[in-house]
């Protein structure tokens, strides 16, 4: 079941068990065959199975450990007889496989977190030994005890083999065991593809995870083989024992039983594969563990007659299972940082939706967010988010929560003769900070923006508090909406709410302050770890940053008017927007 599911999953991991199946093959006839050009001929075919199980799988990057392994063995065992050295095939494959790696390996040159960055996050090494030894005792019975826990990866639970087939595993590991110490070089060989490609799950969390562990199954499946013929070996054997006539019947009837015991193993496995796998497709948690939800949500947002006043969260919009189904994929924002609202043509404001699935994570602090917008003091800007109930969506979609906000900007629009505009894309409407703010603390800016349409390049936002002669105090520069929303997705009419932390130090200046914003574009001439290249985006008056709003810094230790700290990460409650703003 376990390769079958992997399989109807349809993931690149799912070729690394036919890389390790020609790999153990070909290493076997690299290191028995008695013609030296077939062993060359293996341990060539055997480097390309390597290779390419590099691009398959983390795992298979390591896989050269697995011949090499057995090479020392060998090597150890057959100490002294030149025809046994199998030195020269290791090489051979060691280097083909090299070559058949080398763009990866190119690629990991310029970008080495992904190499490892993967497997960094996973591993347990760092929480001790009694982390490991749990893990791999929980690995160890992924076979016959108990499976991945996860839907995507599993039947939830179910072991490897099915009882049957399970007991001619036991078999075949226990006739395997007493081969390799025995010297015997194919159980040698199995039993350190069995232990060594089941140790990436047991070194890494989540244990036991048929996606880390996926190599082992050959190996698995060879031993389960061992122990069914062995069965009906013995069977046969005991059977003929016991024939009046064996030296008529018995050879056919050895034949005959020798061959049933494989054969009914492996009808009884897929016999229980197939209705193992006919409960987990029919149960409906499947179809959420495989996003289904959400491949269905992309037609029907394409499908809305006003889908440009659609938003959904960043995490939605980026999903694979979205990208990949929508025609035209929905905007999206992240509220706890800011708020996109169309407006209405040739109206002070407008409205717009903000959709989820509901049982997605991080839906609940999206919606969380938005109700939070109505309730802050937002000067001039005045907000309404309406948690409720939205248009029903399709079934295969499931419960769908959301939220109308609608913007009024009336006021903050028409007090401005002449807003300052940047890249003829960018119209400044306002900006709200407290009238005072306090040495030590951490105060958000809400800044606001209407969009001409999309810039040539994704833009940051310079915010800037600074004393009136000019000497910085703070700054809170960053893309817009927390970089959920950049410039260059903006779109003509769109009304662009932004929040921005200023950390105003312990030994602020206190008295009269000014909040200076402006654009410019940040990029990385020489690489990220290279210094940054800033090159500003002046206003239609030439400026590369105006004052918009004044506030007085007070001195650390005094409390703030609500007896309250400033919060960070949110807009300050106000009673009166900041003297002078704009």
């Amino acid at each position: 079941y376990w390769h079958l599911h992997f399989s109807r999953f349809g993931i690149r991991a799912i070729l690394l068990p036919a890389f390790v199946a020609v790999l153990l093959a070909r290493w076997w006839v690299a290191t028995t065959s008695a013609d030296p050009r077939r062993r060359r001929r293996a341990a060539f075919d055997a480097g390309i199975a390597m290779g390419l199980a590099a691009y398959a799988h983390p795992v298979g990057r390591a896989l050269i450990a697995l011949p090499t392994a057995h090479a020392l063995w060998w090597t150890a065992v057959h100490r002294g007889d030149r025809r046994r050295r199998i030195g020269r095939p290791l090489a051979i494959a060691a280097a083909t496989a090299l070559v058949v790696a080398l763009p990866l390996l190119g690629t990991w040159l310029l970008h080495p977190w992904q190499a490892t960055g993967h497997a960094a996050e996973v591993s347990i090494l760092g929480q001790g030994w009694r982390a490991v030894a749990a893990n791999t005792a929980r690995v160890a019975g992924l076979f016959v005890v108990r499976g991945d826990a996860a839907p995507w990866r599993n039947a939830p639970g179910r072991p490897a083999f099915d009882i049957i087939t399970g007991g001619a595993f036991l078999v075949g590991a226990s006739i395997a065991m007493r081969a390799a110490w025995r010297g015997r070089g194919w159980a040698v060989l199995a039993l350190l593809a069995l232990v060594g490609l089941a140790m990436p799950s047991a070194l890494t969390d989540a244990a036991p995870n048929f996606s880390r562990a996926i190599g082992v199954l050959p190996a698995a499946a060879w031993l389960a083989a061992v122990g069914a013929v062995a069965v009906g070996d013995g069977i046969a054997s005991l059977g003929a024992a016991r024939w009046r006539s064996p030296e008529r019947a018995a050879p056919w009837l050895a034949a005959i039983v020798s061959a049933l015991v494989p054969a009914l193993v492996v009808a009884f496995a897929g016999a229980a594969t197939a209705r193992a796998y006919r409960a987990w497709a029919a149960d409906p948690a499947t179809r959420i563990a495989f996003d289904a939800d959400i491949a269905a949500l992309a037609p029907w947002l394409d499908s809305v007659p006003d889908a440009g006043t659609i938003y959904l969260t960043p995490e939605t919009a980026e999903h694979a299972t979205y990208r990949a189904v929508a025609a035209r994929p929905a905007s999206s924002v992240d509220a706890r940082r800011g708020l996109v609202v169309p407006m209405a043509h040739g109206a002070d404001g407008g409205s717009a939706r903000y959709l989820d699935i509901d049982r997605l994570p991080w839906t609940a602090a999206q919606m969380a967010a938005l109700e939070l917008w109505s309730t802050m003091r937002l000067g001039r800007l005045s907000v309404d988010a309406t948690i409720g109930p939205v248009a029903a969506a399709p079934p295969e979609v499931g419960v769908v929560r959301g939220a109308v906000v609608r913007l009024d900007v009336s006021r903050a629009l028409h007090r401005l003769s002449q807003p300052p505009h940047w890249d003829e894309r960018i119209t400044f409407v306002d900006a709200v900070i407290p009238a005072r703010v306090f040495a030590g603390n951490a105060v958000t800016v809400t800044l606001a923006w209407i969009a001409s349409g999309p810039t040539g390049h994704s833009l940051s936002t310079a915010v800037q508090l600074n004393t009136v002669d000019g000497r910085g105090i703070a700054n809170a520069d960053g893309l817009p909406a927390g970089g959920s929303y950049p410039t260059d997705r903006w779109r003509d009419g769109e009304m662009i709410l932004s929040q921005h932390t200023l950390r105003l130090p312990a030994d602020a200046p206190p008295g009269p302050a000014v909040l200076k914003i402006g654009w410019y574009i940040l990029t990385y001439p020489d690489g990220p770890s290279g210094p940054p290249h800033v090159n500003p985006i002046t206003d239609d008056n030439g400026q590369p940053t105006v004052g918009v709003a004044n506030a007085i810094v007070m001195p650390t230790g005094q409390s703030m008017p609500t007896g309250q700290p400033v919060p960070t990460g949110q807009p300050v409650p106000t009673d009166q927007p900041a003297p002078g703003n704009g």
